[in-house]
């Protein structure tokens, strides 16, 4: 049986620490889990920016923005 993780990590003014967070993550090499980040900046940051790179395959990574 095949087991997936899910990582859920609300986020709010801490662009580095969550950088740090999924570099961290990243290395584990895990080929079977999803990473939620909600994102709760201001739309005019550039959070948007530093976490395009690691929204791309092979990373499962998604980001739900809001507005608090």
């Amino acid at each position: 049986m095949n087991k997936k993780i899910a990582i859920i990590i609300p986020t709010i003014h801490r662009d580095e620490l969550l950088i740090r967070t999924l570099r961290s993550i990243f290395k584990v090499r895990e080929p079977s889990w999803q990473i939620l980040v909600i994102d709760q900046n201001k739309q005019e940051d550039d959070s948007e920016e530093k976490l395009y790179y690691y929204q791309q395959p092979p990373n499962h990574l998604t980001v739900i923005r809001t507005d608090y």
